[in-house]
């Protein structure tokens, strides 16, 4: 079952960071969607993350060869482009040093990049994806085995038990793990049919989106005070409030036929097709843009000029780069495993 307008709100979630960043360095709109804003796309990025895997693994049987062909379309999914910004950033590091356009991705942190322990800036967030790709398949048998009523009652523990903890910087899947959770119990409840309600609700939500950067919700006194002591993103990621509202849109999205026909395509569809390109590549193009006086003077001809330029080679980055490298690694076969090793008589291989 596809979904059309998940890929709007892909888009959404790319360009709640884009805006967040460029707000944080040019003073967009005196810094209002900026300091923590991206966080909210992120965590959208996240709660989607944990839909899709449920909703399309989570209901197959887990096998040898159902696990080979998850982990093959992970891996075609974030992999190809994600290693290729790191390398050419510490390529650039290697030349250049401090002076490099690209992230930080040094010989001291390389391996941290390569084992998806850690990631300098926007990097930081796929070896958190890839952790949670790594403990899926634990869910994804407790399902199998207990059905879903034990999977979230365990997904429920488990969160309760990363907030007595205190939230452990690493891995960082434990920080994020309760907006994955949150995507995955939306599949396991979520339907194909339309809901009345959900029209308003998908406009209701996306306005408290709005509302949720922190520096609009701490204007109108809504929201979470930036603590000198911890840094307000640790903040929104230790709020269960934010959990709920991601939850609550990803929802209405789904069962709102006004998301669909606003989100499912046109503009929003090709910057949700885009969006992974679009979050790997818009921060040099930013630290680009600050040199120049003028940006920070004219903040939204800056923005204008980052959107299109990111937006330029994050398609050229799509076409020739991620979706290519995604088809080719999909085609890899599937090894045959004989039946006796899987233990399920007469299992059929996918083609």
């Amino acid at each position: 079952m596809r979904y059309p307008a998940l890929d709007g709100l892909r888009g959404i979630a790319a360009l709640s960071v884009i805006i967040s960043h460029h707000s944080n360095l040019t003073g967009l709109f005196d810094g209002l969607l900026g300091k923590g804003g991206g966080q909210l796309g992120v965590m959208l990025f996240f709660c989607l993350s944990g839909f899709l895997m449920a909703r399309l693994y989570i209901d197959r049987p887990l096998r040898i060869d159902t696990f080979l062909g998850f982990a093959r379309a992970r891996i075609a999914r974030v992999i190809p482009l994600y290693l290729l910004v790191v390398f050419a950033s510490h390529g650039a590091s290697l030349l250049y040093g401090d002076a490099t356009a690209l992230y930080a991705v040094t010989s001291n942190n390389l391996l941290h990049h390569l084992a998806f322990h850690s990631g300098t800036s926007v990097l930081w967030t796929i070896p958190v994806e890839v952790q949670f790709y790594a403990l899926f398949p634990v869910f994804w048998l407790i399902f199998r085995c207990f059905g879903p009523s034990v999977l979230i009652a365990v997904m429920i523990v488990a969160a309760l038990t990363v907030a007595l903890l205190g939230y452990p910087q690493w891995p960082g899947v434990l920080r994020a793990c309760s907006f994955f959770f949150a995507g995955m119990v939306v599949a396991m409840s979520a339907s194909s049919n339309k809901v009345p309600f959900a029209n308003w609700a998908f406009v209701i939500f996306f306005a408290v989106y709005v509302l949720s950067f922190p520096e609009v919700s701490e204007a109108i006194g809504i929201g979470p005070r930036d603590d000198p002591t911890t840094h307000i993103s640790h903040t929104l990621w230790t709020t269960p409030t934010y959990v709920i509202v991601i939850t609550a849109f990803l929802w209405a999205c789904l069962h709102s036929s006004w998301a669909e026909k606003v989100l499912g395509g046109g503009v929003m569809g090709f910057y949700g097709k885009i969006s992974y390109s679009l979050y790997l590549l818009h921060m040099p193009i930013l630290w680009i843009l600050d040199d120049y006086a003028w940006a920070t003077a004219r903040p939204m001809l800056a923005f204008a000029v980052l959107l299109s330029i990111t937006t330029v080679l994050a398609w050229l980055s799509y076409r020739f780069i991620e979706h290519p490298a995604r088809q080719a690694i999909n085609r890899l076969p599937i090894p045959r495993i004989p039946e006796w090793v899987m233990g399920v008589p007469g299992s059929k291989f996918p083609r």
